[in-house]
């Protein structure tokens, strides 16, 4: 079985609030409390049937609970699972499963503290199943792509919406996609035997 894993690091986040405290002098002072926490890892492993997410954080202050949130749009929001603080200050390791879908989405995490405020994590796109779908091979140069398809007289890519892009072919079987933005493409590869094979490329 094949996986794929993805990773994204995100900075501190910080909340401080007031409090009030009652010293022996029976006077008010006013004192800060701080609401923190600092997430160092936010990764995602996809098999064909599971897809585990799992984040780490380094610190923890009068910190509550994390909120799994998934989004098709990156406008509207669904919360799936709520994971609680394990209260350590020196952080924590936690993880959700969820089934694999064959299809891309949104996730993030909102972060909410014990007086009820809240942030999130920067979100993170899901590919699922369908990464296992996307032919590619490891290259050293990031935005050339080996098809491993020889001889190739014509390449033709299009984006979801039918629109096709421009391409250079590199040594009849590789191609430059550095103009290309984040997406979904196909890629349609005409051999010279007059054969079309189409493949699906997902640019990060």
């Amino acid at each position: 079985m094949r996986t794929f894993m993805q990773y994204i690091a995100v900075p501190c986040l910080f909340l401080s609030g007031t409090i009030y405290a009652t010293p022996n002098s029976g006077e008010p002072v006013k004192e800060t409390k701080k609401f923190t926490v600092e997430l160092s890892e936010f990764t995602h492993i996809s098999s064909e049937e599971v897809t585990t997410f799992e984040w780490e954080t380094i610190s923890e202050l009068n910190f509550s609970h994390f909120v799994l949130e998934s989004s098709r749009d990156l406008q509207v929001w669904e919360s799936s699972n709520v994971i609680l603080s394990n209260k350590a200050i020196e952080g924590g390791q936690y993880s959700v499963m969820k089934p694999t879908v064959d299809q891309h989405y949104f996730v993030r995490l909102k972060m909410i503290f014990e007086n009820g405020d809240h942030s999130y994590s920067e979100h993170r796109l899901v590919t699922g199943s369908f990464v296992d779908k996307v032919e590619m091979r490891k290259n050293t140069v990031p935005h050339i792509l080996d098809l491993g398809v020889e001889n190739i007289t014509e390449i033709q890519i299009e984006n979801k919406e039918g629109v096709t892009f421009p391409v250079e072919v590199l040594n009849k079987k590789q191609i430059d996609l550095k103009s290309l933005r984040a997406g979904f493409y196909l890629i349609k590869i005409r051999k010279a035997d007059g054969t079309v094979e189409t493949k699906k490329y997902l640019k990060l």
